[in-house]
Order: structure tokens, then C-alpha cells, then sequence
């Protein structure tokens, strides 16, 4: 017999068939079984298996696996790549992860993607653990326009990074030839990386810390107060040189206040955390932003030929 069952309901049927119970509570899924005529229901909504049921559902199984499952790793039910997936499913989309959840988009401007690989193929990079005898370094050459590499992170040499900007719309990032003559000077030759969601968003995180010292990092986010609390946070987690560019219309109480701003947002997020919390040079900027009801996007920002920008450094040696 051949069933179309969910994630969910797979799992369910692999647990019955590694634990064998002679009775369970029954549950939609347990119900579905039964009416499929794998089990028999009882009083008190108790559901009684026999050998013959284990045996039948233990043929559903099979029909949906290349390899036997129960021996399959472990990680499978996590698994990211779709070609691991593949050695043990007969259905290649079986894991939860989408295709690209763990690649990192990275754009080298004006300056190599810094990248390091093993000196052989029988095992991949670990940043956290690499050696010169045991790793190759190499470069990517800077990115061409209309060009936005994806790779996994595990070959991104956070070691050799210099200089980078994260930055939150993944817009930008698609179109960032179009204003990174925008920047100031001293920051449009830097990596640029997306600060992602999910597993990506993780690994920006996680590397924080561990970026070198001398490294320049340029948090450019949205300039609200979600914007300063995640420039905050940000940069508390970073040991390398940090700061952020707000723009100086901030900072001018006469200053027109752009057409694109949306003041509704400072409404939806003043409930968020208290200005005590944030790095102290961000402070005075979230109260102005709550003062005038400022809140202004980076799409927006970063497509205004007439916004004159400040950076604020934010390390404590800056």
C-alpha cells in the first residue's frame, strides 16, 4: 500500500516502529492509520497494535526510502541539502530547510571575498579550527555589477576580513552597485554581507566575535528604533571596530523631515526595549527619532541623492 503522508505523519509511523507499543492514545495521526487499517481502536480511545500492523506500516516505510531510515544518520531529519536527503527519501524535499537557508550572500566590493578551502577534498573548511599545513587561502576577485555571490559559510575565511558592512534589506544587497558610490569614501571598497534570516542570521551572529580585532565592521540598518536596537545589539556582540551611519537629518531639529517617512513605525515599536539598554552613543539618536516621529527605511534612504550621512563609531577604542 502507498500513502501519501506528511513529515509528520512519517515520523509518527517511524516512532510506532521503533518503539512497538502493544497500545497508544490515539491522535489524529494514530486515527488516520487506523482507518487506513493500521490498528484497531478500543474503548477509552486506545488504539491496539499486533506484529501484522508493524510489519504493514514497516512496507509503507520502505516504499518512501532509498536506505533504511532507522539506520539513516540522525541529522537527516535536520538536514540542509537536499542531495543528503536524496540518499535516504524517495521524496528529495523531505527536509524542512529550504535550498538556500545556509548560504551567506556576500558581495566583495572593490576588494576579494577572502576564502579558504582544505588541502583536500575529504573534508570541509572549519574556520574555528583551521590551520595553515591543513587549509588553503584564496581569494575571490571583487565582484563584478550585476553579479551577487552565494556560498556556503564554512568557506568564508572570517580570519582575513578587513572591512564589512551588514546591512538588513536583502534588496539592497540584489541592486548594491546601484549606491555604493553613496557610501563615504572610506567604506566603498569593504565586504558587504546580508544580515539574512533563519540559519544565515545565526551564523552573522555567531561570527561577531570571532571577527579579528583590527577589522572595520558598518552596521547599516533601518534607521527606526528596531533599526537602533539591532545596530545595539549588533555591535555589543562584535570584538571588532564597529560603527553605524545614521543620516544628519537626525540630528538637525529644523531639518525637513523626508516625504518617505513613516511615523506609524515609531508607534508600533516604542514598546520595545527602553532606551537604557542600547550602547550609550545610540541613546541620544532613539530619543530623537521618538521626538520627531522618525522612521525612515534604507531602500529609501539609500535611493536619496540629497542624504548626507554620519557615521558614529560605537566601539570603545573608536
Amino acid at each position: 500500500m502507498t500513502l501519501k503522508l506528511t513529515r509528520q505523519e512519517q515520523k509518527v509511523i517511524e516512532k510506532l516502529l521503533i518503539e512497538r507499543p502493544s497500545r497508544r492514545k490515539a491522535n489524529k495521526t494514530l486515527l488516520k492509520l487506523v482507518g487506513q487499517g493500521f490498528g484497531a481502536l478500543a474503548a477509552n480511545h486506545i488504539i491496539i497494535y499486533n506484529q501484522k500492523d508493524f510489519a504493514d506500516l514497516a512496507k509503507v516505510i520502505d516504499k518512501l526510502n532509498i536506505a533504511d531510515d532507522l539506520n539513516a544518520p540522525s541529522q537527516l531529519n535536520a538536514a540542509s541539502n537536499r542531495l543528503e536527503v536524496a540518499k535516504y527519501r524517495t521524496d528529495e524535499k523531505w527536509s524542512q530547510a529550504t535550498v538556500f537557508a545556509q548560504q551567506i550572500l556576500i558581495v566583495g566590493m572593490d576588494c576579494p571575498i577572502p576564502l579558504l578551502k582544505p588541502s583536500s577534498n575529504e573534508a570541509t573548511p572549519n574556520p574555528a579550527q583551521h590551520t595553515v599545513d591543513k587549509y588553503e587561502h584564496y581569494d575571490m576577485p571583487a565582484t563584478p555589477i550585476g553579479v551577487l555571490p552565494s556560498m556556503q559559510t564554512e568557506f568564508l575565511d572570517i580570519n582575513r576580513f578587513k572591512k564589512l558592512i551588514i546591512i538588513e534589506n536583502g534588496q539592497l544587497m540584489t541592486h548594491w552597485w546601484q549606491w555604493r558610490d553613496d557610501l563615504p569614501a572610506n567604506w566603498q571598497s569593504a565586504l558587504l554581507i546580508y544580515r539574512g534570516h533563519g540559519d544565515n542570521l545565526a551564523w552573522v551572529l555567531s561570527i561577531l566575535p570571532m571577527l579579528p580585532v583590527k577589522c572595520e565592521v558598518l552596521l547599516s540598518f533601518d534607521v527606526d528604533l528596531s533599526g537602533l536596537r539591532m545596530i545595539s545589539r549588533y555591535a555589543q556582540l562584535c570584538s571588532a571596530k564597529v560603527s553605524t551611519l545614521l543620516p544628519k537629518t537626525v540630528f538637525a531639529s529644523n531639518s525637513t523631515i523626508p516625504p518617505y517617512n513613516q511615523p506609524h513605525k515609531i508607534t508600533e515599536q516604542i514598546d520595545g526595549a527602553p532606551v537604557s539598554s542600547l550602547l550609550e552613543p545610540l541613546q541620544p539618536f532613539y530619543q530623537l527619532l521618538i521626538d520627531h516621529d522618525l522612521a525612515l527605511m534604507q531602500e529609501h534612504l539609500w535611493q536619496d541623492a540629497t542624504v548626507e550621512w554620519r557615521e558614529i563609531k560605537l566601539s570603545s577604542d573608536g
